[in-house]
């Protein structure tokens, strides 16, 4: 009587007159794993319905050793997208490699719960507590699980997100290298913070950080092709680094609220003089990070700070025609 599969029958046929003792006086598997289940006191054994051939075989021996059998469950194995047996090319491999890739592992757990197991509803995302509170055998399923990486990088990212900005940023530093930790060791904890914040959103790894964070610790006039363009091609680009700078320099904090109200100023000043906000913003962008993809504006003028955005501009002008 399977916790899973329910009443389960298997042809003698199947079970063979199997070895207990080895001729080395070895005990075999099936009479070892019995016994040890026996002098364990063992209540439920769970897993893969690939050992249901040896279940009949075990309770053959739990009865004839007069010992009470425990409940049994056998789960559906892991297959790949494709429908074959799980392997190497579907992602299966070792636990730390995921750590070390950055997947969290209260990610990790939920995602592997949810491989054969559903609440009833349509929830998919679970704190470990939640799992402890919600998970049942009844829910099991006894159809194949298939192994997706893409729900597993959907589902990390969801616990990415689920963490606040201090959580994350204790989760990312393990992830950077030791010349990134240098250039930030003199950084204070809240522009850290924000840094992190900036591209929380973004990530579907712990393991991508570094290569978010980089775009702050880039050098002065280290700018892509694309940036180079944008800078060199729109026409609001001397308006846009020539009005910026004048706000900078009137500003003497530099915190996030007055790095957004120096951006919404500048947004509404091009519209004023005949520019699209596109044709100001993006050109500020390009000058000050180097790129024109990445964290809003006033998060990369607020963590790179007065004095670089400064010198920034001055490097960018160079470019203009």
């Amino acid at each position: 009587d399977d916790l899973i599969h329910d009443r389960v029958k298997i042809d003698a046929s199947e079970i063979g007159d199997f070895v207990i003792v080895r001729s080395n006086g070895r005990a075999g598997f099936n009479f070892a794993v019995v016994v040890d289940d026996m002098t364990m006191d063992i209540t439920h054994v769970i897993r893969g319905e690939d050992h249901l051939t040896n279940t009949a075989r075990h309770l053959m021996l739990f009865h004839a050793l007069g010992a009470e059998p425990p409940r049994f469950g056998h789960h559906s194995l892991l297959m790949g997208k494709d429908g074959s047996k799980m392997s190497k090319r579907h992602g299966a491999t070792a636990v730390y490699d995921y750590e070390a890739a950055g997947y969290l592992p209260g990610a990790l757990v939920n995602y592997l719960v949810l491989l054969s197991w559903s609440p009833g509803d349509d929830r998919e995302v679970f704190s470990r507590k939640e799992l402890l509170e919600s998970f049942s055998l009844e829910g099991l399923s006894r159809s194949p699980a298939i192994f997706d990486p893409d729900k597993l990088a959907w589902l990390n990212r969801q616990h990415l997100k689920g963490l606040d900005d201090s959580g994350l940023v204790k989760e990312v530093i393990p992830f950077l290298p030791a010349p990134m930790l240098e250039k930030i060791k003199s950084w204070d904890p809240e522009r850290l913070r924000l840094a992190v914040q900036s591209f929380r959103d973004s990530l579907t790894t712990l393991g991508e950080a570094p290569g978010q964070l980089e775009i702050y610790l880039k050098r002065a006039g280290d700018l892509t092709p694309e940036a180079k363009e944008v800078l060199y091609s729109s026409r609001g680009s001397k308006f846009a680094l020539g009005e910026f700078a004048s706000a900078l320099s009137a500003k003497r904090d530099l915190g996030l609220e007055n790095s957004r109200e120096v951006v919404r100023q500048l947004g509404e000043m091009a519209v004023e003089n005949g520019y699209k906000r596109k044709e100001v913003l993006m050109p500020l962008r390009a000058a000050i990070s180097g790129e024109i993809r990445g964290p809003e504006l006033p998060c990369l003028i607020s963590v790179l700070g007065k004095e670089e955005c400064l010198k920034r501009i001055e490097m960018a002008k160079e470019l203009i025609p």
